[in-house]
C-alpha cells in the first residue's frame, strides 16, 4: 500500500510537471503569436503611412469662382469641392514697396453669405493663416492637421491667382514715376487694408 501511494503521488508530481510544461508552452506559442501579430501590425499601419505620404492635394479654381479640392493617388483622382466660391482675389502692396504683402479675397459661403479675408503674407505661421477663415465661420469638416493643410493650399493658390494692386498710403495726392495722382475718400489705401489684417 505504501508503494502505491508512492507510486501514485510521483504519479501526481508527473502529470502536475507536465501541465505545467503544457501551459508554460501555451503562454510561449500565444507570446509568439501576439508578436507576429503586432509586427504585422506595424507593417501594416507602415503601409498606410507610406501610401498616405504618396498622396498629394491640390487645389483648383472652376471658372464660376468655386474651390476644387483634388486627391491624387496612384493615377485615381479623387475630387470635391469646398463649401465657398471665391468671388475676388487681390494681392496688394505699397506704393513704395512693389513685393505685395497682403492678400484681401471675398469669399461666398454655401449659405450665401459673402465675407472679406485679409491676411497679412508676412505672418506665415498656421494660426495667421487659420485667424481669417476661424473669424468668418469657414470651415471644411476635417481634422484639424487636413483643415490646416487644405487652408494652407488654398491660401497658396489663391496668392499665385490673384490680381496684384498697389495701394496708396493715405488718401489724397501722391506722386507714382513722377506723375501725380488722387487717392479719393472712397479709394482702398494702404492704411486701411493693414488695418484689416
Amino acid at each position: 500500500m505504501a508503494l502505491e501511494l508512492q507510486h501514485k503521488m510521483q504519479m501526481d508530481i508527473y502529470s502536475a510537471h507536465v501541465k505545467n510544461e503544457l501551459e508554460i508552452q501555451k503562454k510561449q506559442a500565444l507570446n509568439g503569436m501576439s508578436v507576429s501579430s503586432k509586427v504585422e501590425l506595424a507593417m501594416s499601419l507602415a503601409d498606410v503611412a507610406a501610401e498616405r505620404e504618396l498622396q498629394k492635394t491640390s487645389v483648383a479654381f472652376t471658372d464660376g469662382g468655386g474651390v476644387i479640392l483634388q486627391k491624387e493617388r496612384f493615377g485615381n483622382d479623387l475630387k470635391g469641392r469646398l463649401p465657398i466660391k471665391i468671388l475676388n482675389a487681390k494681392l496688394f502692396s505699397h506704393i513704395n514697396d512693389v513685393q505685395a504683402s497682403v492678400l484681401s479675397v471675398i469669399i461666398k459661403k454655401d449659405n450665401d453669405n459673402e465675407c472679406f479675408l485679409f491676411w497679412n503674407l508676412q505672418k506665415t505661421e498656421i494660426r495667421w493663416i487659420r485667424q481669417p477663415f476661424e473669424k468668418n465661420g469657414i470651415s471644411f469638416g476635417f481634422g484639424e492637421k487636413k483643415e490646416n493643410e487644405i487652408r494652407r493650399k488654398l491660401l497658396l493658390a489663391l496668392v499665385n491667382n490673384a490680381k496684384t494692386v498697389v495701394l496708396p498710403e493715405h488718401h489724397g495726392w501722391y506722386q507714382v514715376a513722377g506723375k501725380w495722382q488722387y487717392a479719393f475718400p472712397g479709394d482702398l489705401t494702404w492704411e486701411e487694408v493693414n488695418a484689416r489684417c
